[in-house]
């Protein structure tokens, strides 16, 4: 209950109608208070994008003449959104969302494995088609089937369950190029997927204080120095080996874990690989960490990792709640559309 009213307060706060109005006269985007306010429109745009399905502008119209119980006319409406500062207006109001509709959901009691990180960043994307016509200048990574789509790049604090950045770009751009800056995570333990693997990337994470949990790629290749199976027995043909010659040796009983390095600009960089056997795939999954020997176990690293996956499945569900019309609030309680 606290932290429901809490939370509403919040969201009074960003949503005033005195802030939302004052934000748009003073980028210019209007001189008159009209039908058509900037917190009229704001919050209408708002409340269709976060419970309807939104294919065009004249959705929105429709949504903003129901909520207000108005009858504006769809020109006026169009115009006041192919204003030049209609996107800073909307882009300033989400910036004010992100940094203020944010509380610490997820903690860890002192001394536990993940406690002394100040943040769990999670780092992901998703693509999405748009129209064909806009192929010159937001280019689809697969031609054939979406000649244009754009990549929502997203940074999140799993701690306090909040988006920190948020970057859309053509889908062809390269992920790599809208990571975390290295020296942004010290004391932080980032989790990523396999796409995401640089080794030079990791490498400068360590060097700048942070963790990191990341999924490997079938691909690698280090020089195993050593590795055990999880209860501990040594796999001694696997010692001193390169990584692809002993795959058909790891267990698939068990996981097993590999001390193992490259070499990165002349020095040597050494971390654990865990080699767990996926049944479902046929084919074993990998998790590179620099998280310490003695206070990690295999177990907590796996448990750790799947705090990625939980989320996934979360932004799995998200999109598929705003592929429906809107919310039936008669059959979603109020706690499950709050976390949607």
């Amino acid at each position: 209950r606290q932290h429901l009213t809490t939370m509403a307060h919040k969201f009074q706060s960003v949503l005033d109608e005195a802030v939302l109005n004052e934000r748009g006269q003073a980028l210019g985007w209007v001189k008159r208070q009209r039908l058509i306010t900037p917190f009229r429109l704001g919050l209408s745009v708002i409340g269709s994008m976060a419970t309807q399905q939104v294919r065009t502008i004249a959705d929105l119209h429709r949504q903003f003449n129901e909520l207000w119980e108005l009858d504006t006319d769809y020109k006026a409406f169009y115009k006041q959104l192919l204003k030049s500062t209609a996107p800073e207006f909307f882009l300033n109001s989400l910036s004010d969302i992100m940094s203020q509709l944010k509380m610490k959901v997820l903690g860890f009691e002192a001394g536990a494995a993940f406690s002394e990180f100040n943040r769990l960043i999670l780092q992901d994307g998703s693509s999405f088609a748009l129209h064909q016509a806009l192929a010159r200048v937001l280019p689809g990574r697969f031609n054939a089937v979406t000649p244009a789509a754009v990549e929502l790049h997203c940074t999140m604090d799993l701690l306090r369950g909040a988006l920190m950045i948020i970057t859309l770009s053509p889908d062809t751009d390269s992920e790599h190029d809208y990571r975390p800056a290295p020296e942004s995570l010290r004391g932080d333990l980032l989790l990523a997927d396999r796409g995401y693997l640089d080794l030079t990337y990791l490498r400068d994470i360590e060097r700048h204080g942070g963790c990191f949990l990341v999924r490997g790629k079938g691909g690698l290749n280090p020089r195993v120095i050593d590795a055990y199976r999880e209860d501990g027995q040594r796999l001694k043909s696997c010692q001193d080996r390169d990584f692809q010659a002993i795959i058909s040796k790891f267990p698939k009983q068990q996981r097993a874990e590999l001390d193992v390095e490259w070499e990165i600009d002349g020095k040597p960089f050494r971390l654990r690989l865990i080699v767990r056997w996926n049944p479902q795939n046929k084919c074993f999954d990998y998790l590179l960490t620099n998280l310490p020997i003695g206070r990690y176990t295999i177990n907590t690293i796996c448990l750790g990792y799947k705090l990625r996956w939980q989320v996934e499945l979360v932004f799995k569900e998200w999109k598929s709640y705003t592929n429906l019309h809107k919310f039936d609030t008669e059959k979603e309680t109020i706690s499950e559309c709050l976390i949607w």
